[in-house]
């Protein structure tokens, strides 16, 4: 983080960075003044589902029921929204790009995660003041070579997205 921090002092331009948050948080870098600089310059996102000490690209077999439990659906969401406050300059949110680690279908996975990417997008654009329905500008997924998500891994999704919407309203 102080080797970052040190090329952000370095730079005489304005930048933004790709926060690619999941690396953060599968080693456990949490707080201090070096994250919350990284996170302030986040412009748009690349998010994997990362168990902190664990697993940097972990699948999610069940979103809605990893949601509920706080697994690493909830963790994602919640890591981002100090880079998320900033607002998004994309409004991009990229899932998985390819198989990795344990994801096997990155389609499959970034299909049954598009809730949770329009949430964030949505918290984004709350947080800078916009019109909510800005937030339908936001784009998920990655390459997968055109194949069809697996229509099993869709079958909660609009309920997903109504427990999140839910949660963060309460929060």
């Amino acid at each position: 983080m102080q080797a970052f921090n040190t090329i952000i002092d370095r730079c005489p331009v304005p930048f933004e960075l790709n926060g690619d948050l999941s690396h953060y948080l599968y080693r456990g870098i949490n707080q201090g003044e070096g994250l919350r600089r990284v996170l302030s310059l986040v412009g748009h996102t690349h998010q994997r589902m990362a168990r902190q000490h664990g697993d940097l690209s972990a699948d999610v077999d069940d979103p809605v029921a990893d949601w509920e439990a706080e697994g690493v659906t909830y963790q994602a969401f919640e890591y981002s929204k100090p880079a998320l406050a900033g607002g998004l300059s994309s409004r991009v949110i990229m899932g998985e790009s390819g198989p990795i680690h344990l994801v096997k279908d990155a389609l499959s996975l970034d299909a049954s995660l598009v809730p949770l990417w329009k949430q964030m997008a949505a918290y984004a654009v709350e947080q800078m003041g916009a019109a909510p329905a800005a937030a339908g500008a936001v784009a998920a997924g990655g390459a997968a070579g055109g194949r069809e998500p697996d229509a099993a891994r869709l079958r909660d999704v609009e309920a997903w997205r109504q427990r999140i919407a839910a949660a963060h309203r309460a929060s």
